[in-house]
C-alpha cells in the first residue's frame, strides 16, 4: 500500500477524503486474529484508482476481487484452474500457482501505483483477547466487541491523519473523511450506532470525520482494494504469531514499505487500551 510518512501527511491536502476498510479473519483457525483495515484517499486517488481496479477486473474477466478466493482458486477464479469443476479438492499445480499468484500481484502492484493512499489497520489476536477477559473480567468489559475495538481504532488513526493534513490550513480548505467499510450484516448496525459515543469520547480525533456507512464491495470497487490490503495484513500478522518460520507472503513484501498505523492488539496492548480511559489518545504505538 503506498502510504504517506506522517510528516507527508500535512502536504497532502484532502478536502474530500474517503476511507475504505473491511474486515479479516481466519475463522478456519478458531480465529487466531481478527483484523479490520484499509486505507484512506483524497478524492482524486479513489477515483483514479476505482477506474484502474475496473480496467484489471475487466483484463481478467473477473466482475470483483476477493483475495482470499484468488489464493483458494475458488469461485471466479475457478476458471484458472485446471479442472474448475474439483477446485476445493485438487491441488494447485504449478502453472496454477503461476497464473493466480500473477494475477494477484497486479492488484498489489496497482495498489503500490497510487501515490495517496495512507494504510491504517488494527489486528485482535484471539487467543488473548480469551484469555484476557478470563484473567480480567472488569477490565475487559470496559472494552467494546472485537468489531467496534478494532473499527474505532481504525476511525481515531484515520481522524489523526486528516487533523494533520488540515494543519495550518485556513478554514475553506479543511478537510473532511466519509469511512466506507464494506457491507455486513452482523456487524454494521451497531457499529453505526456506536458513532455519536466514539465521537463524544473523541471530539478532537473524531473532528473531521463523517459518519460511517456501509456499502457493497462490487458497487465500490475501493473497498476491494482494502479487502486486499487487510487481508495480507491479518495473514501476516498470523504467521508472525502461529507460523513464524513461514516466508514472507509475496503480496505482502511489495506492501510492507509502505504500511503504517498497524495496530496489533495483544495482551499486553489489550490492558493497556483496557486501563485507559483518557480520551482522543491511542495508548499503544503502531508496528
Amino acid at each position: 500500500m503506498c502510504v504517506l510518512s506522517q510528516d507527508a501527511s500535512k502536504d497532502l491536502l484532502m478536502l474530500l477524503a474517503a476511507g475504505y476498510f473491511d474486515e479479516s479473519t481466519d475463522g478456519e483457525f478458531e480465529e487466531r486474529v481478527f483484523s479490520v483495515g484499509g486505507y484512506i484517499a483524497d478524492g482524486y486517488s479513489a477515483l483514479q484508482l476505482d477506474y484502474k481496479w475496473k480496467e484489471l477486473l475487466d483484463k481478467h474477466g473477473l466482475v470483483y476481487f476477493k483475495a482470499s478466493e484468488a489464493d483458494a482458486g475458488i469461485e471466479q477464479f475457478a476458471k484458472f484452474r485446471d479442472n474448475p469443476s474439483s477446485v476445493h479438492t485438487a491441488r494447485f499445480t504449478e502453472r496454477e500457482k503461476k497464473i493466480l499468484t500473477d494475477i494477484k500481484i497486479e492488484f498489489v502492484d496497482l495498489l503500490c501505483e497510487q501515490p495517496h493512499l495512507i494504510g491504517v489497520s488494527a489486528t485482535l489476536h484471539m487467543q488473548n483477547w480469551r484469555a484476557f477477559a478470563n484473567d480480567y473480567p472488569g477490565l475487559a468489559k470496559r472494552l467494546p466487541p472485537v468489531y467496534q475495538l478494532c473499527g474505532h481504532l481504525v476511525l481515531m488513526a484515520s481522524g489523526f491523519i486528516m487533523n494533520r493534513s488540515n494543519e495550518g490550513r485556513p478554514a475553506h480548505l479543511q478537510g473532511i473523511l466519509k469511512p466506507v467499510f464494506d457491507s455486513h450484516q452482523e456487524y454494521a448496525d451497531r457499529f453505526i450506532a456506536s458513532f455519536d459515543g466514539f465521537r463524544e469520547k473523541n471530539p478532537e480525533c473524531s473532528r473531521n470525520l463523517l459518519p460511517p456507512i456501509f456499502e457493497n464491495d462490487t458497487t465500490y470497487k475501493c473497498l476491494q482494494a482494502a479487502d486486499l490490503f487487510v487481508y495480507e495484513i491479518r495473514r501476516t500478522i498470523s504467521n508472525h504469531f502461529f507460523d513464524p518460520r513461514r516466508d514472507l507472503r509475496i503480496a505482502m513484501g511489495r506492501l510492507f514499505p509502505h504500511v503504517e498505523n498497524t495496530f496489533v492488539l495483544d495482551y499486553e496492548a489489550l490492558k493497556s487500551l483496557a486501563e485507559w480511559q483518557g480520551r482522543d489518545k491511542i495508548p499503544i504505538e503502531p508496528l
